[in-house]
This record gives structure tokens, sequence and C-alpha cells, in this order.
């Protein structure tokens, strides 16, 4: 799950007015958490929803198969946090991803140059799965299918009616 995150820039609206980069990864996390969690509550409230969910849907590289699975969205609790900066594999240099785990594995992983977060989740025994034949077209199938909907639409009434479409 990815979600703008610039707590940063909201650092005083949240309730870290002193925040900045260089503050410790725990309040950089607590203020991490109070974004999600306002963004939550907020978004229940303005959409009147009572119980949320996320939904994510994934699919293999080749695009054949697809895994769909919801998960409850609550707000999370921030004491079952701990953060961390995380440790680029290569240059082992950290600062760049700071990770919230819970119980020693990754739940949160906050991106502060791009400002965004990612929630890692474990796709769950019953998510649905889907596993589809792809077929493509041959580049001259292609062309015919184009071709033939541009008539379609060519000699449709209502195309000549309507000046910004002959445009």
């Amino acid at each position: 799950m990815i979600q703008r995150a610039d707590v940063l820039k909201k650092a005083a609206q949240l309730g870290f007015p002193s925040l900045t980069e260089r503050s410790s990864p725990q309040e950089l996390g607590a203020a991490i958490i109070q974004h999600w969690n306002e963004k939550i509550l907020t978004s229940q409230s303005v959409q009147g929803v009572v119980n949320s969910d996320e939904g994510i849907l994934l699919k293999t590289i080749r695009g054949n198969e697809y895994v769909y699975c919801e998960y409850a969205l609550e707000p999370l609790d921030p004491t079952t946090f701990s953060w961390a900066w995380a440790v680029d594999r290569t240059s082992r240099k950290e600062g760049a991803g700071l990770q919230g785990s819970i119980a020693g594995k990754t739940d949160l992983v906050w991106y502060k140059n791009q400002k965004q977060l990612f929630r890692a989740r474990t796709v769950l025994l019953e998510a649905v799965r889907i596993n589809i034949e792809r077929i493509r077209l041959v580049p001259d199938k292609y062309v015919e299918t184009i071709l033939a909907a541009l008539q379609v639409q060519i000699s449709n009434p209502l195309f000549d009616d309507n000046p910004g479409a002959n445009t």
C-alpha cells in the first residue's frame, strides 16, 4: 500500500511542531502513525463509513495470475511499533527509509525523500486467486481492430454533431 505521507511538511498539524528529518526514528514514527490514523478517521467521517477495509489486487509479472485480498482498515496503535532507519544493501548507508516494526516484523516503511509510506502485507491463504489465459493480438489483428472501431465511430451520426470530436 502506498500513501503520500509528507509528515515533515505537516509536522505542526500532526502535533509535532519541532519535527525534522533529523528527529529520532521514534518521533518520526509517531508522526507517521498520527498521519495514518488521521487519514483513516477523516476519510471515514467525510464518507460516512463505519467499517473500512483495504483491498489489494496483485498480479504476476506475466499478467496471468491475479490475487485479491481484503484487510480491516483501522487506526494503528503507536505503542506497538519500534522504529529504525533501514540500511541500504548496496551502499550500507542508513537513513533513506524508516521502518516501523511490530514484534520484529516490518509493517510500515516510510521514505523521506519520496514522502511515501508503504505498508507490508502478507497474502492471506483465503485470498481470491484468478488465473487467466492472456491472448495478445498480433500487429495486423490489432490494426484491424482499431480501424474497425474508428469506422464505427466515424459512421455514428452523433460524431458529426460533436465539433470537439472532429478535431
